[in-house]
């Protein structure tokens, strides 16, 4: 199932992990709950953005640990496809 997923996004051109990409949507709803929780001391209209945050981050933190399960089990195998664009190299280089 997950290779069919892998494949389809493939030849796209999204060659990257996905778990990676989405787990920016639960902590991003978790931190917009804290600021909008504490913006509604203030103004007590964001307290419901606040609550909304909080929903959106507890449902997408079940895709997030599905996607994160299914690709620990797999194995990196399937997300290394062709070379990358970029290669970085980090290092330090000391002058004697």
């Amino acid at each position: 199932m997950i290779e069919f997923l892998y494949e389809l996004l493939n030849q796209v051109g999204f060659t990257h992990p996905l778990h990676p990409a989405i787990t920016h949507l639960p902590m991003g709803m978790a931190m917009g709950a804290f600021f909008f929780s504490l913006g509604s001391l203030k103004y007590a209209e964001l307290a419901r953005t606040a609550y909304h945050c909080a929903i959106l981050g507890l449902i997408f933190v079940l895709p997030t640990m599905f996607l994160g399960i299914l690709e620990k089990a797999t194995g990196p195998h399937l997300r290394t496809v062709g070379e990358p664009a970029v290669r970085l190299e980090v290092g330090a280089y000391i002058d004697p």
